[in-house]
């Protein structure tokens, strides 16, 4: 059984940048034609945007879900996970485990709990981010021009990327 802690419609992005209006609007329109990319999934970031963080990150609903979800789940797990171990040390571990039994299920299922909770944010915040939502951000304030495709799999983001690579200044992905 699989479970998806992850609410976002796109969960990877490419991002590109271009020196002019004229040719971030011409990507737009390649991606939208032969990419197949839908209008939505595309979004233009002029330089100085004040809609930049939209832009880049659109699914603000779904980061949150993401973030309820991710933590609801791997909290449970991790403190399940956490009281089989003090269930395996009260059994048949070290003696000052099996002396204080309570203090181990105590211990260790917090323990495993916080673990969940870190994996939580980690998947929340999403790292492999940084590096695009960075590069976007030189860009505007340089005065340049970048694309920003939303794509909802490894081969949506290869054909974006693709189509974008011989064009841009630089082009980024996220997985």
């Amino acid at each position: 059984m699989a479970i998806n802690v992850i609410d976002e419609q796109y969960t990877a992005k490419v991002a590109a940048v271009f020196n002019t209006e004229a040719e971030a609007r011409a990507a737009s329109e390649e991606l939208i034609n032969e990419g197949h990319f839908s209008g939505a999934a595309v979004n233009i970031v002029t330089p100085n945007d004040d809609n930049l963080s939209e832009k880049i990150e659109p699914e603000s609903k779904g980061i949150v879900q993401t973030f309820m979800k991710s933590h609801g789940i791997l909290g449970v797990v991790g403190l399940l996970a956490g009281l089989i171990a003090a269930s395996i040390l009260v059994a048949a571990g070290p003696v000052f485990t099996q002396d204080s039994p309570m203090a181990t299920y105590f211990t260790l299922g917090f323990v495993g709990l916080f673990i969940g909770m870190m994996v939580a944010g980690i998947i929340t915040l999403r790292p492999d981010h940084d590096p695009l939502i960075i590069m976007v951000i030189n860009a505007s304030q340089n005065q340049q021009w970048t694309v920003v495709v939303q794509t909802k799999d490894q081969q949506a983001t290869n054909l974006a990327k693709q189509i974008l690579q011989n064009k841009a200044e630089a082009v980024r992905e996220t997985i």
